[in-house]
């Protein structure tokens, strides 16, 4: 093998292929998650736990009151037209929202023309 450069990296040393260096990388991304989730108090794993409830909650929720609409509506394909149409109406429900009043303002204070 080459030089070697340190302790860390894959056996410290710099030769290794890309595949080599990138399943070392894996593999160390691996272990410290591992570390991070023993390091978790099991009062912070049951806020998480809490939290992806709530998100399956609000998708059935979204479900009963869109009962003609797919939810995997976002992730199929669309043409060039769909999308535009699909901007538009965000573009329009974006514009209704206090958040976009607020920021409105702060171009507004900069001066920009419309």
């Amino acid at each position: 093998m080459g030089e070697k450069l340190s302790d860390n990296g894959p056996g410290g040393y710099y030769d290794f292929t890309p595949g080599e260096w990138f399943e070392w990388a894996l593999n160390e991304c691996e272990r410290e998650m591992i570390k991070r989730n023993l390091k978790t108090s099991l009062q912070e794993r049951k806020k998480l736990q809490e939290k992806d409830w709530n998100a399956v909650r609000e998708s059935m929720k979204w479900c009963e009151e869109n009962p003609g609409k797919d939810p995997l509506d976002w992730v199929k394909p669309q043409t060039p037209e769909q999308t535009e149409q699909s901007l538009k109406e965000a573009f329009v429900e974006a514009q209704k929202t206090e958040k976009w009043k607020e920021i409105q303002k702060k171009i507004d204070n900069l001066g920009f023309k419309k």
